[in-house]
C-alpha cells in the first residue's frame, strides 16, 4: 500500500483502536473530577511549576475524539511512564483514578504501546510536554462537567 494511503488509514482507525466506552453517567464522572482527579492534577501542576513557568503555549491535537475519549487517551497513551522520583507514583495513580472514574480502564496492549520520550529532550521540555497534557485532561473534563451540567438544567 501507499505510504500516503497507508496514514490516511491511520487516521481513519485511530479513534477505533482509542474508543473508551464509559460505564459511568456523567454525574460520577463529575463529582470524581471535582473529588478527587482535580485535586491530583493540582497537586503534580505544584511539584512542576518551578520547571513549566517559560513553557510557550502549544496545543495539544487530539482530533476526532470525545471528551471522555480524549481523557483516556491521554492518560493512557500520552503520559510518560518512566520519570524518576515521586512524580511517577503521582501519575500512575492519577491515571488509575481516571480510569477509575471513566470505568474505562486501559487495556493491556495501550500501557505497552505508550509514546515514549526522547531521551534527548531537555527536563525542561519534559516538564513542558507533560504540563500540556495534564492541562488537556482538566480542560476534557471541565468541558464534560460544563456540557453535562447544561443537560441536567
Amino acid at each position: 500500500m501507499h505510504l500516503l494511503g497507508t496514514s490516511v488509514l491511520v487516521f481513519l482507525l485511530l479513534p477505533l483502536v482509542f474508543s473508551c466506552k464509559s460505564t459511568k453517567t456523567e454525574e460520577e464522572i463529575s463529582q470524581d473530577y471535582t473529588n478527587i482527579i482535580q485535586k491530583q492534577l493540582n497537586h503534580i501542576n505544584l511539584s512542576i511549576q518551578q520547571y513549566v513557568e517559560s513553557c510557550r503555549e502549544k496545543k495539544l491535537v487530539l482530533p476526532n475524539l470525545s471528551l471522555i475519549e480524549r481523557i483516556s487517551t491521554v492518560s493512557c497513551n500520552r503520559l510518560p511512564k518512566h520519570i524518576n522520583g515521586t512524580l511517577q507514583n503521582d501519575l500512575s495513580i492519577l491515571t488509575k483514578v481516571i480510569h477509575a472514574s471513566l470505568g474505562c480502564p486501559c487495556s493491556p496492549n495501550e500501557a505497552e504501546q505508550a509514546l515514549r520520550w526522547r531521551d534527548s529532550l531537555s527536563v525542561q521540555k519534559k516538564f513542558c510536554k507533560l504540563h500540556r497534557l495534564l492541562m488537556a485532561i482538566e480542560r476534557a473534563y471541565e468541558q464534560h462537567n460544563s456540557q453535562a451540567a447544561r443537560r441536567t438544567k
